[in-house]
């Protein structure tokens, strides 16, 4: 595969990691096209990158101007979230066309739709979701120590965080996740549960002060649930002290209307963390999995800046596709796809995740 003048399209360019993943296609100098809804953003964005992008002004909920947007394009990159109300659209005019898709998506129900669609042996193009730092991470490290041919009592990821301000896009799509299904794996079956609703043991070395798990609805359960003979599998947000009596007592409280929560994020149009906010933004991600006959299987990684650490992902399956990597038709997981030699090297050289021995 190779890009030609409109080869690649990044949906959501404007927004916060869209523009991390413009300026590195930029910083590539590949062809591409910017689509955004707001001209005076795109034009801005435009004029700041060295190779001046054309822009494609584009309204994602209108089907006609999205199939237009994508007529010509070999890579789809799709920023514009939250997915669960804006990606429909999108996902429906790739879905059918000879390109690869690429989605930066953390929630759930959107992906869970995708891998369930009936006509998915028909469908022309390939299409990777969650190729962003929650559940691409832990799927990977997954795919690396565990072996599908095993029988697993539970497969979990676990995240901590520090100095996480999150970006306006993460913010809406937190706000919004009250309105659609979240799953958990229990005893082999998939079943809804809400975020925050249970609590989850701590079995190794967690960051100090985060004694207690809360149940966090990352893709990378569907994943596990999917790919691995696992009878429990679920994401886990670790906590300690007041946030984690400030996580019980939001328990079961009713979200606002959808329409409220829109509103009020058109009104505040708050700014994401800067460049050297983000530097200081630390994690921890385990991915623990217990075998049937308890022998435990435990990597961890730790970094900064997760916003960048998804644009980098971005850019380097951008690469693979263009050096002709080849891939299957139908929805991909992160780690179902070829193109991640050299990743967790990547990674840290860029200063943006420790990988621990055996990672790499």
């Amino acid at each position: 595969m190779s890009a030609g003048e409109r080869g690649i399209i990044l949906f959501g360019a404007t927004g916060y990691t869209g523009t991390l993943i413009a300026r590195r296609l930029d910083a590539l100098r590949v062809p591409f096209t910017l689509a955004a809804r707001d001209a005076s953003r795109a034009r801005s964005l435009q004029a700041e990158l060295r190779t001046r992008p054309p822009v494609a002004l584009v309204d994602v909920t209108d089907p006609l101007q999205v199939g237009r947007a994508v007529a010509e394009a070999e890579i789809v990159i799709n920023c514009v979230g939250p997915y669960n109300l804006y990606g429909q659209v999108v996902w429906e005019a790739c879905r059918m066309r000879e390109l690869v898709y690429l989605d930066l998506c953390g929630e759930q129900e959107f992906i869970r739709k995708s891998f369930a669609d009936p006509e998915q042996a028909d469908w022309s193009a390939t299409l990777l979701h969650s190729i962003a730092f929650e559940s691409a991470l832990a799927d990977l490290l997954a795919h690396g120590m565990l072996d599908r041919g095993t029988d697993y009592r539970s497969i979990s990821s676990f995240y901590s965080f520090a100095k996480s301000r999150p970006s306006p896009g993460t913010q809406l799509t937190m706000r919004l996740a009250a309105h659609y299904p979240t799953y958990h794996l229990k005893s082999g079956i998939l079943q809804r549960a809400e975020a925050l609703s249970f609590e989850e043991s701590v079995e190794f070395d967690a960051p100090e002060g985060m004694t207690t798990a809360f149940f966090m609805p990352y893709p990378e359960v569907l994943f596990f649930a999917d790919r691995y003979r696992t009878s429990d599998a679920g994401s886990y947000l670790l906590m300690g002290g007041s946030e984690a009596l400030f996580a019980r007592a939001a328990r079961g409280r009713a979200a606002p209307p959808v329409e409220a929560i829109l509103e009020q994020h058109q009104r505040q149009r708050r700014e994401g963390p800067p460049e050297a906010e983000r530097q200081r933004q630390r994690f921890t991600l385990t991915v623990q999995a217990v075998e049937t006959g308890g022998q435990r299987h435990t990597r961890t990684i730790a970094g900064c800046d997760m916003y960048e650490i998804s644009a980098v992902l971005v850019l380097h399956v951008v690469e693979a596709l263009l050096g002709g990597a080849e891939l299957p038709k139908g929805p991909l997981a992160p780690a179902q796809h070829p193109v991640w030699e050299g990743i967790w090297e990547r990674l840290e050289q860029e200063g943006l995740v420790l990988s621990p021995s055996g990672v790499a």
